[in-house]
């Protein structure tokens, strides 16, 4: 992150994007220096970050063929970054590590819990596309990025959901 700008190296090429919400507007200032490329999107509603994504990735692939990873988030900045096309591992890790109750201060939660033999944040299902790298697989927050960190003796301490940190119980 740069003062503001939240930078991004996007198939080998840096970008800068700042994005933002306001009463229902959802926006998108991203600048590509060395492609000589920027674009702005501006929308009008709440979910407005998902075709902010889907423009983004097709204005980035199509006009500068930058090719992106499946598995990188780039979608609105502060609100929602998500990845559509993630490749979920065949074999998914023991969900034990995981399991609990993170904490963000100063109030809110994600509980990260099995349910069926389905791991569940926050009652959304996700799947690893790679180590500690989940994502949201269904439902309204399908694609939503959920990162697991752990500590230097390598148990999970933190999740990060949509880019917000939060610190296991």
């Amino acid at each position: 992150m740069g003062l503001g700008w939240h930078l991004r190296t996007v198939g080998g090429t840096r970008t800068a994007a700042h994005g933002g919400t306001f009463a229902g507007h959802i926006l998108l200032l991203e600048l590509v220096p060395e492609k000589n490329f920027a674009i702005a999107i501006l929308t009008n509603a709440g979910s407005g970050w998902r075709l902010i994504q889907d423009v983004e990735r097709a204005a980035l692939r199509t006009l500068e063929g930058m090719s992106l990873d499946p598995a990188q988030p780039i979608g609105h900045r502060g609100v929602n970054e998500t990845m559509p096309d993630a490749p979920i591992m065949k074999t998914q890790p023991d969900s034990a590590p995981y399991v609990g109750t993170y904490r963000k201060p100063p109030s809110g939660q994600n509980v990260v819990s099995l349910q069926n033999g389905q791991l569940m944040v926050d009652n959304s299902a996700i799947a690893f596309y790679a180590r500690d790298l989940a994502v949201v697989t269904s439902g309204n927050s399908r694609g939503n990025p959920v990162e697991f960190i752990r500590d230097t003796k390598g148990d999970v301490r933190w999740i990060r959901v949509v880019g917000r940190i939060a610190r296991k119980d």
